[in-house]
């Protein structure tokens, strides 16, 4: 009955405290991933983004949907580089909102055409899998969820596309 009650007790102990030392993070590989948007105003881009989640060191597949995207540029740092919330809605009750993403331009952004690297970093508000879901960042620092592309504001192509790379964590 002694043993019964200890466990029982663990059981409790671990699942309600919130990042109880014996606790194991939940981790996720962003694979196989992309967003295309269009460029609606110029702080407004609507789209669709294909999100594949594979459980870290595996290629056991957790999540494969495509949904909408609706990405806002919310302020600029003062470096020039905007700062983005991104939406997105896969159905069924699964979404996720980003908060805080900072694009940096790779080739000139003055040209209607550029290449971009956008750094999402963290997740402000999830439902069911994207609950409590946080992208993750080593010791130093280094990690993220990297969106590697190209925006477009040309007249014949106003598309922005991008591949999405890095790792997700519940703890």
């Amino acid at each position: 009955m002694k043993s019964q009650i200890v466990a029982a007790a663990f059981l409790i102990t671990s699942t309600l405290i919130p990042g109880a030392s014996w606790a194991e993070s939940v981790c996720y590989d962003v694979v196989e991933s992309s967003t295309s948007t269009t460029n609606i105003t110029p702080t407004l881009q609507t789209g669709q983004i294909t999100l594949k989640l594979v459980r870290a060191g595996t290629s056991d597949v957790v999540f494969n949907k495509t949904g909408t995207l609706v990405g806002v540029i919310t302020g600029t740092l003062p470096d020039g580089r905007p700062i983005l919330s991104h939406t997105a809605k896969f159905g069924e009750g699964f979404s996720y909102t980003t908060q805080g993403d900072v694009a940096t331009p790779i080739s000139d952004p003055t040209q209607c055409s550029f290449s971009a690297i956008e750094l999402i970093s963290h997740i402000a508000r999830g439902t069911k899998l994207f609950d409590n879901l946080q992208p993750y960042f080593d010791e130093t620092g280094v990690g993220g969820v990297v969106a590697n592309g190209e925006i477009s504001n040309c007249p014949d192509l106003n598309r922005n596309t991008f591949s999405l790379a890095g790792r997700l964590c519940k703890h």
